[in-house]
């Protein structure tokens, strides 16, 4: 039942009162339409996050493999071994140190392979002249390397000046 031009203000004000219930409704079940959109979209976000993949059996870290602190650089060279066969440049795909990409250095050496891996770090601004834990807790000491490998799975180990750290 429409309402032509001719009715009365009263009945005009009373269809305009009548439209706003509908008009809620409406925003309500956008506005939740969109809420379950973007949760989905976080839900699908973290299922789709990297996850671990599945240590390597065969390739493991030297226990000589060290990291340490340069003053714009966090470094750290991994010496890794095959327990039957070799590894060599080609079987590494990426590093990261506390899950951050590094940029890489991969040479062969005899049956093993050496990887050097830096990540830039933020120097305090006052390394000398500010209070010594001030300077010591900005720069990174111990490193969580996760090299993965291109069979699908990776070598992981947490290095420090002193080599593998338990």
């Amino acid at each position: 039942m429409g309402l032509d031009a001719s009715g009365t203000p009263e009945e005009k004000e009373e269809h305009e009162e009548n439209k706003k219930p509908q008009r809620n409704w409406r925003m309500i079940g956008a506005i939740v339409v969109v809420v379950i959109i973007a949760l989905g979209g976080g839900a699908f976000a973290f299922s789709s996050s990297h996850s671990s993949l599945p240590q390597s059996t065969n390739v493991y870290p030297d226990n000589d493999s060290t990291c340490k602190s340069l003053t714009t650089a966090f470094s750290c060279t991994i010496t890794l071994h095959a327990h039957s066969g070799s590894v060599t440049p080609a079987d590494v795909k990426t590093v990261s140190i506390n899950g951050t990409s590094a940029t890489i250095t991969v040479t062969a050496s005899g049956a093993s392979t050496v990887i050097v891996a830096t990540i830039p770090i933020a120097t305090p601004p006052c390394v000398s002249g500010c209070p010594p834990s001030d300077a010591i807790n900005s720069i990174p000491h111990i490193g969580e390397i996760v090299v993965d490998l291109n069979d699908g799975t990776e070598v992981s180990v947490q290095l420090g000046a002193g080599g593998i750290d338990t």
